[in-house]
């Protein structure tokens, strides 16, 4: 599928809409009552739930907004992204790696999740009655959402890297990209999902990769991307109608050309047969008029017919020689160049 190197790119990064706030018990542990947070997109949810939480429940909205640490660590990232990129060189392989999450900006982010004021919830009444994050139960609250963060920063790098990258996957029979990554398409397609968040970097003051108001690793315009994927897809349609026009054009042009040299090889042969038999024909009257049954008249009658076949056998030869120019020039062969001479000139 032409899309699903891109949409593979942007699946970790689709975007929440409107707050709402989960009931949930105070206790620890998973709760079968528990009722889930939802945004507008399933691979989110089920994924990077943390994500779900901190962007669509207002409380903890309000808690990244009003975080220093958090709004600092997202302009430096931002900074630091926007320089990477502008210094990259015409490759989406560095492009990629420059929007990794790098381990410092991971631990930095997941000391001030722990330590923000209005997240001290998060743990007890979403991450352990949820179930979502059962491997690190046996941890305290802070060091529970640390390690919930890290999870999804380390599951955005990972998707970034096997898509963006060519990495291999686990299962390449279900996660393996539709093209190699020396291929020009799958450079051409990661390029331009790229360039989709390096202009959102620009453009949104909310901040791709934002850490505050919303810790979104992706706050995307999913429309403009899907824009960006049509203009893709109608390029490469004008590109292959134009492909198969000049293909059906060089296609005609050498069933012509061929027809033509074989119509040509066929006036030659035709035309030698004739001169042949017109040659035979004036030996014969010449024969006849040294025994005195033919005139002179005769013979030069017989010598006229042998010039003019022998004239149209040498026109014959002209056509098939341009026959056969047009018909190389159109299969695209060449012939050798010319030897230099002493002065090295051809």
């Amino acid at each position: 599928m032409f899309l699903r190197t891109t949409l593979a790119i942007v699946t970790a990064m689709l975007s929440v809409a409107t707050p709402v706030e989960a009931a949930a018990a105070d206790d620890a542990g998973p709760k079968p009552s528990y009722s889930w947070v939802q945004s507008d997109s399933i691979v989110q949810d089920r994924d990077f739930y943390l994500l779900t939480l901190l962007d669509r429940v207002p409380q903890y909205r309000a808690a990244l907004a009003a975080s220093p640490a958090l709004t600092a660590i997202r302009t430096a990232r931002r900074q630091r992204i926007a320089a990477a990129l502008a210094a990259c060189p015409d490759t989406a392989a560095c492009r990629v790696e420059a929007m990794l999450w790098r381990d410092d900006e991971i631990g930095a982010i997941g000391d001030a999740l722990a330590g923000a004021d209005g997240l001290g919830t998060l743990a007890r009444r979403h991450l352990r009655p949820s179930g979502a994050f059962i491997l690190h139960a046996d941890q305290s609250d802070a060091a529970m959402i640390r390690a919930a963060w890290a999870d999804a920063a380390l599951a955005m790098n990972r998707i970034l890297r096997l898509y963006g990258l060519g990495e291999a996957p686990l299962y390449p029979r279900i996660d393996a990209i539709d093209f190699a990554p020396a291929d020009t398409n799958f450079a051409r397609i990661v390029a331009e999902a790229v360039e989709v968040l390096r202009l959102a970097i620009i453009d949104d003051d909310a901040g791709i990769f934002s850490i505050g108001p919303s810790i979104s690793w992706a706050f995307l315009d999913l429309d403009r991307v899907r824009a960006r994927i049509a203009q893709a897809d109608a390029r490469r349609d004008e590109d292959l109608a134009r492909y198969e026009i000049a293909v059906r054009g060089a296609l005609e042009d050498a069933e012509a050309g061929l027809t033509r040299y074989l119509r040509a090889r066929e006036t030659v042969a035709a035309r030698e047969h004739s001169l042949r038999a017109a040659t035979a024909a004036a030996v014969l009257v010449e024969q006849r008029r040294r025994e005195g049954t033919a005139s002179q008249v005769d013979t030069l009658g017989a010598r006229r017919i042998v010039l003019m076949t022998d004239t149209k056998l040498r026109i014959a030869e002209t056509d098939l020689a341009a026959a056969y120019v047009a018909l190389s020039k159109s299969l695209g062969l060449a012939w050798p160049p010319a030897p230099l001479d002493a002065d090295g000139q051809r």
